[in-house]
């Protein structure tokens, strides 16, 4: 994200910095939005494919059984 906040006002801006040149400025916003982008709908995806995991990220619960499959850790902790 630092990398984003830099190169978008540097693309406006190609004073502040005129040793870079405003094309390699460009590909490496664009790369990275499309990095981005990609990571996204990966997380999105993962999560559409789990609604226990979406229960359990906006309620703080899960059933035993989730927790046995995923995460059984944590149930050597509560005990």
């Amino acid at each position: 994200m630092l990398v984003m906040v830099f190169t978008g006002p540097l693309m406006w801006f190609m004073g502040l910095l005129p040793f870079i040149s405003r094309t390699s400025v460009i590909f490496v916003h664009d790369i990275l939005a499309w990095a981005i982008t990609v990571v996204v709908l990966g997380h999105m995806r993962k999560a559409f494919e789990d609604p226990e995991a979406r229960l359990g990220m906006r309620t703080g619960y899960v059933s035993r059984s989730w927790a046995e499959r995923h995460h059984s850790r944590w149930l050597r902790e509560d005990m």
